[in-house]
């Protein structure tokens, strides 16, 4: 079997689910299936219509470097920053 390398678009899609986004950071892991692979993401409203920006980075442990990054637009009228 092959294994699928990783990539930010993994996180982007849980992301898109959520139901209202806050402003703030959050990390995660992969659990068992890729080990040594963490997640970080950034997010802020960028517009004061609901518009979002979420930053996205893909860590691999021992490497400086991100393994990759993105970031997505959401629109979530809903939801509510801290400004």
């Amino acid at each position: 079997l092959r294994r699928v390398e990783l990539d930010a678009g993994m996180v982007a899609a849980q992301q898109v689910t959520k139901p209202k986004l806050e402003e703030g950071g959050e990390s995660g892991d992969f659990g068992n299936l890729y080990q040594d692979y963490s997640w970080e993401t950034e997010t802020y409203e960028t517009q004061t219509n609901g518009l979002w920006q979420v930053d996205i980075v893909v860590r691999r442990r021992g490497l400086a470097q991100p393994v990759d990054s993105t970031s997505i637009f959401l629109y979530s009228p809903e939801s509510k920053s801290r400004r």
